[in-house]
């Protein structure tokens, strides 16, 4: 995820929150701000990927996969799945 000369990414964890980080060069050297996403996980958060064709974050946590639009950042159901997910590759 880069938008030009920022460096963005995501991370989650045990707070069962995803944040979109954005890390700006500066003057003086770097400077990093971040935003909580509106995905809500029950259980940590094991794996992150982002689809870049849909601009689409996907989260799991437990055996839940949830999906967030960054263009119209409205989170869509929570889908369960027959085991945990640990991993998540696009």
């Amino acid at each position: 995820m880069n938008g030009g000369r920022d460096t963005r990414f995501l991370s989650g964890g045990r707070d069962k929150a995803v944040y979109l980080w954005t890390v700006e060069k500066t003057r003086s050297g770097y400077s990093a701000t971040s935003e909580r996403l509106n995905i809500v996980h029950r259980q940590p958060v094991a794996a992150i990927t982002y689809n870049t064709r849909e601009e689409t974050v996907l989260t799991c946590s437990g055996p839940y996969i949830s999906t967030l639009n960054l263009s119209q950042p409205i989170q869509s159901k929570a889908m369960r799945v027959s085991g945990r997910i640990l991993q998540a590759h696009v």
